[in-house]
């Protein structure tokens, strides 16, 4: 489908790709469209601490607001997505060199990145979206784990994580890693011009934002090698 520009007459007509989704209300028991409020609901969640730099703060707001205008044109979403990585970039140089002056004329965000993770700005178990794969991980273990079991003794399979830990090889997922790769390729994807429109924004906020919050965090560093 191709797109179309807006007129006077349909600024505010939401654009039909955005309230095609189906979400559960919790209040009334049944499923209904996805609204407005529920799409603003979604990307303000994702807040910023006091201690971010106003400057930072101001454009990680920008790309909230493109995010919220996607309701009217969808394509919004992924130009929401493409800023708000350039302002984890400059939020990587504001924190690793505080003095513009020091600053290098030429930096990659992967290699701010990896400088950020070895300095024990960054670290994966401040990642809500690691915990979760950590957790997924493990699960998924245990249920093959004892699913070999069952059919070797031919009981019945019972699953019961109450009493079960994640192994050290469940807390070694480096998701970091993952990111230092991934963030700088969908960034230059979107330098350079790309026609597509990814599903996973919203996870791309919630990423950023609790990294950015790390960079300027109180937290104890943890420096490490990669």
């Amino acid at each position: 489908m191709g797109e179309k520009l807006k007129g006077v007459y349909n600024i505010d007509e939401p654009d039909f790709r955005s309230n095609i989704w189906i979400r559960f209300d919790d209040k009334s028991g049944q499923q209904r469209h996805v609204e407005l409020k529920d799409h603003i609901s979604d990307i303000a969640q994702f807040k910023l601490g006091s201690s971010v730099p106003e400057g930072i703060l101001d454009l990680f707001i920008t790309a909230q607001n493109l995010y919220i205008y996607s309701w009217y044109h969808y394509p919004l979403r992924v130009v929401a997505e493409f800023h708000v990585l350039t302002v984890l970039e400059l939020a990587l140089k504001e924190r690793l060199f505080p003095d513009k002056r020091s600053r290098p004329k030429r930096t990659s965000l992967h290699k701010l990145f990896s400088c950020a993770i070895e300095e024990g700005y960054l670290v994966n178990e401040r990642l809500s979206q690691w915990r979760r794969i950590v957790e997924k991980r493990f699960q998924q273990r245990i249920y093959s784990e004892k699913f070999a079991k069952a059919l070797q003794s031919e009981s019945p399979i019972g699953f019961n994580l109450d009493d079960a830990q994640p192994n050290q090889e469940d807390l070694n997922f480096d998701y970091l890693q993952i990111l230092r790769e991934y963030f700088p390729k969908l960034r230059n994807q979107y330098a350079h011009g790309s026609e597509s429109l990814y599903p996973h924004v919203l996870l791309t906020f919630e990423v950023v934002s609790e990294l950015i919050n790390q960079l300027f965090g109180e937290e104890k560093r943890v420096k490490r090698s990669i």
